[in-house]
C-alpha cells in the first residue's frame, strides 16, 4: 500500500520503512518488481514518522545555481574501472581517510543491487560502476545515521530520490554528511534484471560471476555490456545492442515515477552531483578521449570544499552550467513514458522476457548502420587523440 499520495508518485527509496520506530512498514516488490511501503496495521501507532521522511510529500528543496566542472582522474587505471571519469573513488576515498563511510549501491552475492557501505579503499570497488537496477535501500539510511551520530563523516551515493529520502529521513543538515547524487535516467526493475541474469546464465550454462553495464576498453561513449560465467564463458554485446540496456534506454521497465520525477531541475538536495558529460567532445574536445570524462556539479559549501582537497589528482576545467547540461536533457526532464507500459507488462508476463524485449526492440537496417557508422567515428577520434596525448588505458 501506499501511504500518501498515489502509488504511481513512491520512488521506493525506503526513507519511510528506515523511519518507522515500530518496525510496522515493510518494503514489498509489486508485479514489476519495484518496492513500494506495505504497512502492519498491528504494529501502527499513527505517529506520522514516515509521512516526515517521505521526500515526496515533504516541503521540496529549493533551486540552486551550481558549479561545473569537466573532470577526469589522472590515474588511467582508476579511470578505466569507473564508468566515466573516475571522479568517485577521490572524494570517497578522502572521506575514508577521515576514518569515515561511503554509502553505494553494490552488487550482493547474487548480483541483486544493494545499498551497502565502505570503510576501506578496498571495499570501494564494490560501489563503483553504474548498476542499471533500482537497488534496494534495506536499512541504509539508518545505518548512515549512526554513523553521523558516533561522530564519523559519511559520504552517500545515490539517485537525486534517494538522496532526498535520506534529507527527509534525517530532517536537518549534518556537518560531516556529503551527499552526492548522479544524473538519473530513471531506474529500471530489479524483476527484469533478474530475469535477464537469469536468461543470460541458461544460454551461458554457468551462473555468472561478474557483470559490467558499461565496460569501456573499446570506447567510453559506445561501451559494452560484459557478462563472464563460472565456466569461463564471456558474454559481451554493445551497450545499444544488449537486449536489457536497450529496453532501459528506451525506458521499457522504469519505475513509473521516474516519468515524473520532482527531483529534476531543482538543484537537488545533494552537495555534488556526478555524471557523464556527454558533449564533452563539443565543449572541450581538448578533455575528450573517449575513455571517460566526469561531469561535477557543485551545489554546496561542503561539497566545493570536498573538491578543493582532491583537485591535485584530477585534470579539471571550470564551464558554464548551460554548456555543460546541453547534452545532458536528463539533468533537466523526466524519461518519456513508452508508448504503451501496460501492454508492456502484460506482455512481459504473458511471454517472458526474452521474446518480448526482442519483439519491442526490432531494429532495422539503416538504425545498425548509423551506430556502426557512429562507433568508427569514436575509435578514429580516440586515436587520434591517443597519439597527440600519448594517453590511454593501453599505455
Amino acid at each position: 500500500m501506499i501511504l500518501y499520495g498515489r502509488k504511481e508518485d513512491c520512488t521506493g527509496c525506503g526513507a519511510c520503512c528506515n523511519a518507522c520506530a515500530h518496525g510496522a512498514i515493510g518494503m514489498k516488490p509489486d508485479m514489476e518488481g519495484f518496492l513500494y511501503p506495505e504497512i502492519d496495521v498491528s504494529r501502527c501507532v499513527a505517529c506520522k514518522l514516515c509521512a516526515m521522511a517521505c521526500p515526496v510529500t515533504s516541503k521540496p528543496p529549493s533551486d540552486r545555481s551550481p558549479k561545473a566542472y569537466a573532470c577526469r582522474n589522472k590515474d588511467d587505471r582508476i579511470r578505466y574501472d569507473s564508468s566515466s571519469g573516475g571522479l568517485f573513488t577521490p572524494l570517497a576515498e578522502r572521506i575514508l581517510r577521515k576514518s569515515g563511510v561511503v554509502f553505494g549501491a553494490a552488487f550482493d552475492a547474487s548480483f541483486n543491487v544493494v545499498h551497502d557501505f565502505a570503510e576501506t579503499a578496498d571495499d570501494l570497488s564494490r560501489l563503483r560502476q553504474s548498476k542499471y537496477a533500482q537497488s534496494r535501500m534495506g536499512k541504509a539510511y539508518a545505518r548512515a545515521k549512526a554513523c553521523l551520530d558516533a561522530g564519523r563523516y559519511v559520504y552517500f551515493s545515490g539517485t537525486p530520490c534517494q538522496i532526498a529520502g535520506l534529507q527527509a529521513y534525517l530532517g536537518k543538515d549534518c556537518e560531516r554528511l556529503i551527499c552526492q547524487d548522479l544524473i538519473c535516467h530513471g531506474v529500471p526493475s530489479p524483476k527484469v534484471w533478474r530475469d535477464y541474469l537469469s536468461y543470460r546464465e541458461r544460454r551461458s550454462g554457468a551462473p555468472v560471476r561478474a557483470v559490467q553495464f558499461r565496460e569501456k576498453r573499446q570506447s567510453w561513449s559506445s561501451p559494452s555490456t560484459v557478462m563472464r560465467f563460472e565456466n569461463g564463458k564471456e558474454y559481451r554485446r554493445n551497450a545499444r545492442e544488449d537486449l536489457f540496456c536497450r529496453g532501459f534506454l528506451e525506458n521499457l521497465f522504469l519505475r513509473p515515477s521516474c516519468f515524473s520525477c520532482p527531483f529534476k531541475g531543482s538543484g537537488g538536495s545533494a552537495d555534488i552531483t556526478l555524471a557523464d558529460f556527454w558533449g564533452v567532445d563539443r565543449v572541450l574536445p581538448e578533455l575528450f578521449d573517449d575513455r571517460g570524462t566526469s561531469l561535477l556539479l557543485i551545489h554546496s559549501q561542503k561539497g566545493a570544499d570536498l573538491f578543493d582537497c582532491v583537485r591535485e589528482e584530477l585534470i579539471c576545467e571550470e564551464v558554464s552550467p548551460a554548456e555543460a547540461l546541453r547534452h545532458n536533457p536528463l539533468a533537466l526532464a523526466s524519461a518519456r513514458p513508452p508508448a504503451a507500459p501496460a501492454q508492456f507488462w502484460e506482455t512481459y508476463h504473458r511471454r517472458g522476457l526474452p521474446k518480448t524485449l526482442r519483439a519491442y526492440l526490432k531494429v532495422g537496417a539503416v538504425i545498425r548502420c548509423k551506430r556502426l557508422a557512429r562507433r568508427v567515428v569514436n575509435k578514429i577520434s580516440r586515436r587520434q587523440n591517443v597519439a597527440a596525448k600519448g594517453s590511454g588505458f593501453d599505455a
